[in-house]
């Protein structure tokens, strides 16, 4: 079913957290998928860490993927709010310009 792929349809598969199958691994989930009483069922194997890399993780499988944390803005980046050694810098605006 695959064999039209490219190869660099294969690298876009692996690094969206697909792995591939075998034809044996294939045809033994689509069996399994056959045997049991679900209305839907995912034939496939999945590279969790890959998929939580891409930063688009499918609404789907949030539950199984622990995307990345970000570090918040500021936080010992250099950000508006801390200075480059880390040390926090004071905004200095106006009284009449602040909220």
């Amino acid at each position: 079913m695959t064999a039209h792929l490219t190869r660099a349809d294969h690298d876009r598969l692996a690094r969206a957290g697909l792995r591939p199958l075998t034809d044996e691994q294939g045809l033994e989930f689509f069996d399994g998928a056959l045997a049991v009483d679900l209305g839907q069922v995912v034939t496939a194997t999945f590279d969790l860490p890959a998929i939580g890399r891409s930063g688009a993780v499918p609404v789907l499988l949030r539950g199984l993927v622990r995307a990345p944390r970000r570090a918040a803005v500021g936080a010992d980046s250099g950000g508006p709010s801390r200075g480059r050694n880390g040390s926090r810098r004071s905004l200095r605006m106006p009284v009449s310009g602040r909220c």
